[in-house]
C-alpha cells in the first residue's frame, strides 16, 4: 500500500511537470530563455507537503486510506486528469 501512495505521489508530480513543459513548450518554436523562463513562471506547480506516510499495520481485507494534500503554488490553474495508482 505504501509503494501505490508513492506511485500515485510520482504520478500527480510527473502530471504537473509535463504540463509545465508543455506550456513552456507550446509558447513558440525557437523560444529564448526569458520566454521559457516567463512561461515557467506563469506555469502550474505542484507541491507536496508530505511526500510518503508509513502505515500501521493491519489486517488483511481492512481498509486503509490516506489523503495527500496537493497545492498549486504556480500562477496557472493545476489540472489533476488522472492517478494510477499501483
Amino acid at each position: 500500500m505504501i509503494k501505490s501512495c508513492r506511485t500515485a505521489a510520482l504520478v500527480v508530480i510527473l502530471i504537473a511537470l509535463t504540463a509545465a513543459y508543455t506550456l513552456a513548450a507550446s509558447t513558440s518554436a525557437a523560444p529564448s530563455d526569458t520566454a521559457i523562463k516567463a512561461s515557467l513562471d506563469k506555469a502550474p506547480k505542484a507541491v507536496f507537503p508530505q511526500t510518503k506516510y508509513e502505515f500501521s499495520p493491519v489486517f488483511e481485507g481492512h481498509e486503509i486510506k490516506h489523503d495527500f494534500v496537493v497545492e498549486n503554488t504556480g500562477q496557472a490553474p493545476l489540472v489533476i486528469k488522472s492517478i494510477r495508482p499501483d
